[in-house]
């Protein structure tokens, strides 16, 4: 996703879940990159990916890989458990 996609995501993520909280679990550097375990936690009060409101509370667990040069980023990698997202939310019946 370019900047602009990227931003409305998480515009419709913080819309869609209450302003969620992130707590971040553990966060690592290492040069010119950072790693970030987190979980982010909120309740579905606005519709998210053609999902209504639910009300339910949601707790979504993830990674994000960050590269600076300088103090600006220039690579982002995020991976976050969309499909328990999903199933949280009741979108998608949950694995037998």
């Amino acid at each position: 996703m370019d900047k602009t996609q990227v931003r409305g995501f998480y515009e419709a993520i913080f819309a869609a879940f209450g302003g969620p909280k992130l707590e971040f679990h553990e966060v690592l550097w290492t040069g010119d990159a950072c790693t970030i375990r987190f979980t982010m936690t909120g309740r579905h009060v606005d519709a998210f990916m053609g999902v209504r409101a639910t009300g339910a509370d949601i707790a979504l667990p993830g990674i994000t890989i960050l590269h600076f040069r300088g103090d600006r980023v220039v690579e982002r990698f995020s991976q976050a458990d969309m499909l328990g997202l999903l199933v949280q939310v009741g979108a998608v019946p949950a694995p037998a």
